[in-house]
């Protein structure tokens, strides 16, 4: 290991005496790249250090301590010079065993990192890395679990989260000043120089596929980062790629062919409907506000964010445009845009999540951005959808209703989860379910509207009807959507929760084929029919989300229990002749379930029946007419109509809070409030992986060798 040090640049950049420093060495590798050295290095470390380092809630600071790591010795030693840093090294092996310095950074090309960071992960580092962390899926998650096995802290670079025109816009979008999204458009890119004429502006292994080059790995985990933290998760995406410049020259002006596409055109759905368009491109001429772009549509307004500025064009603003090429366009367009004031501080997006990561591995800090981020539950998820469309299903819809199983086993309810695969493929045999049915919206008038399910997959028509009963609130103050011919619509639990994260009260309940019955009764007159309520909170806090099944045990959670071979619950089971039992079997052998509560849930199931049922034109379940389908009635609330949402939301901050400190009776360790549990489900799961019961494993893969796609 070589060292140089400047001894006047070092010793002007330490903390005051006055505050406890910890110092946390970093080895940062591949930082002699352009992005490595300007954004990690100067903007982001060096910056830090400027500032007297990284402060924690308890007084002390948090000190960088840099060393330099490269393959070219003299690029390093350079670098290192031109800095004032004191350490540095072209011995990665060497600085890896060395215990005093506990990050790895990886700058590296996308096809040199994953050696790298598994050499870090097996030194005991905690990783941080630039995007993507791996070139394929297969090796992002492997290395993902290692970091997991080994216990190490780790994240990755998601810089555009702070960019200040982004803030601003994620700002807009959170506080509903869009209404209901319909669509986003992103412009990114300018004209990259080949060098034939200029000197190439881009390292040519960014051209090359074999060295991990190419503008969808490059800029792809960039937009899926950007539209699910600002817009909502992806539910479908399609792509091209393209090569339109073949004919480069490298660094050192020699000729090469380009084997990476040098721009890509995509389109997405989101979950909610929205359509978002993505033009990524190194080969086009700018003429717009900023190299980025990002231009979002609304019901109630408009907004274009670039890397800093903001524009906003609201609903009442909006000027009536006339079509007549005929004459000049009388309209100056940019005219009605008003610019976004800034609303924080700022600072270099780089550095941010810097100071975020350090303060992960030294204090504990909140760092949801790990390997792991990008890959929850893809692996389950991907081979739900495969089986999905093996069954008929288009691929959009495929995803949500995949999407949705997933989602229910993250936040612990399995009875939701894949293991109704079986089922549901079941029930596109039997011709219960057409696959690909697209459901429709029929507004009632008013505040009132209906969506038909046209006997597809539930899932899809549930999110409708949920955007729908959005907008509507947003418009009249409240709103109510039914579903008629719809199967299964899955966990209730995830849409008022998506009303809750949109800033509004719901309540919702559907009916279900019979399988319970009434009190007093042992005979199946009655679905399970769940009730579900969400309400608003801060964001970051739990969901305040209630939902369960007015039967004593849902029939899912039964199935869960009857595949591992579990007793049901006590009280919860009567066999065909009305006989109290724990044995699962039973309730398969003609059996029913029973109402929770007694008369108390039965009064709730039999709502149930009338407001899902009734309601949505589904009819009551037990009554001849009735055709197995989940009728649903869905209610929205604009909090802001009745109290102003900021008093809502601290008097619901400040009553969980009061929950949570009350004191606990005994063999109670803490008192959470609705939602809380499947909040902690949903970050254990994400991290540990969802248990799948080995029966349930069994049926999955079996079905995925019986449609011909991978199992797992």
């Amino acid at each position: 290991m070589k060292r140089i040090s400047s001894p006047a640049r070092i010793a002007r950049k330490k903390p005051t005496a006055e505050r406890p420093k910890t110092r946390v060495g970093v080895i940062m590798n591949g930082v002699t790249g352009r992005m490595g050295t300007n954004q990690h290095l100067v903007r982001s470390i060096l910056a830090i250090r400027d500032e007297g380092g990284v402060r924690l809630e308890d007084g002390g600071v948090l000190w960088p301590d840099p060393i330099l790591v490269g393959r070219n010795e003299r690029k390093v030693r350079e670098l290192a010079e031109e800095h004032g840093i004191e350490r540095w090294s072209s011995d990665l092996a060497a600085c890896l065993r060395d215990p005093d310095d506990a990050i790895y950074f990886d700058a590296l090309t996308t096809r040199l990192r994953p050696d790298a960071v598994r050499s870090a992960i097996a030194a005991g580092k905690h990783v941080y890395c630039e995007k993507p962390l791996a070139s394929d899926l297969r090796t992002a998650l492997e290395l993902a679990r290692a970091a997991r096995a080994a216990g190490v802290k780790n994240g990755v670079v998601q810089d555009k989260l702070w960019l200040p025109g982004l803030r601003k816009l994620a700002h807009l979008a959170h506080t509903g000043f869009f209404g209901r999204i319909l669509s986003v458009r992103v412009d990114f890119g300018y004209w990259v120089f080949d060098g034939h004429e200029a000197p190439p502006q881009r390292p040519s292994w960014n051209y090359r596929g074999e060295d991990g080059g190419g503008i969808i790995l490059d800029m792809f985990a960039h937009w899926r980062y950007v539209i699910d933290e600002i817009f909502g998760p992806v539910r479908s995406v399609v792509a091209v790629g393209a090569t339109h410049i073949p004919d480069r020259k490298d660094e050192q002006s020699r000729p090469y062919t380009a084997t990476a596409e040098d721009a890509a055109y995509a389109l997405m759905t989101l979950d909610g409907g929205a359509v978002v368009q993505i033009n990524s491109s190194w080969c086009t001429r700018v003429r717009r506000d900023d190299l980025l772009t990002l231009h979002v549509d609304g019901t109630d307004g408009s907004a274009v964010a670039g890397l800093r500025d903001c524009w906003v064009q609201a609903r009442a603003d909006t000027p009536r445009a006339i079509w007549n090429p005929d004459v000049p366009q009388p309209l100056n367009f940019y005219a009605g845009w008003k610019t976004v004031a800034d609303h924080e501080h700022f600072d270099n997006a780089f550095k941010v999540q810097w100071e975020l990561f350090l303060r992960h591995v030294v204090a504990g800090g909140d760092f949801p951005w790990d390997f792991m981020q990008a890959a929850r539950g893809v692996e389950l998820v991907q081979l739900s959808r495969s089986i999905l469309e093996a069954a008929g299903t288009p691929a959009d819809l495929a995803l949500v209703v995949a999407a949705s199983l997933v989602d229910a086993n993250l936040a612990g309810h399995d009875s939701h989860g894949v293991i109704r695969l079986t089922s549901y493929v079941a029930n596109v045999r039997s011709g219960q379910v057409q696959p690909k049915a697209q459901a429709q919206v029929e507004s009632l008038g008013g505040a009132c509207a209906r969506v038909d399910g046209g006997w597809g997959w539930g899932q899809p028509a549930a999110h409708l009807a949920t955007d729908t009963v959005a907008a509507l609130a947003r418009a009249h103050g409240v709103g109510l959507v039914t579903i008629a011919r719809s199967n299964h619509i899955g966990r209730l639990g995830e849409y008022v929760e998506k009303l809750s994260r949109a800033g509004l009260m719901s309540l919702m309940t559907c009916n279900a084929r019979s399988a319970v019955a009434p009190y007093g009764g042992y005979t199946r007159l009655l679905g399970t029919n769940p009730i579900a309520w969400g309400a608003p909170a801060e964001e970051g806090r739990p969901p305040i989300v209630v939902d369960f099944a007015t039967a004593a045990i849902a029939e899912g959670k039964l199935k869960v229990a009857h595949a591992a071979g579990d007793k049901a619950p006590p009280g919860a089971v009567v066999d065909k002749h009305g006989r109290p039992t724990t044995e699962t079997a039973a309730f398969y052998d003609g059996g029913a379930l029973t109402t929770f509560g007694g008369h108390k849930g039965f009064g709730l199931s039999v709502m149930a029946e009338l407001m899902g049922g009734v309601l949505s034109s589904t009819g009551v379940s037990s009554v001849p007419g009735y055709n197995n389908g989940n009728g649903t009635m869905l209610m929205a609330i604009e909090v802001g109509r009745f109290v102003p949402a900021a008093d809502f939301m601290n008097q619901a901050d400040a009553f969980a809070e009061r929950l949570h400190s009350s004191p606990r009776a005994p063999g109670f360790d803490e008192i959470l409030t609705p939602g809380e549990p499947e909040w902690r489900s949903r970050k254990r799961r994400t991290e540990e992986g969802i248990p799948i019961p080995d029966a349930t494993h069994r049926a999955i893969n079996q079905l995925a060798r019986e449609l011909g796609v991978g199992a797992i």
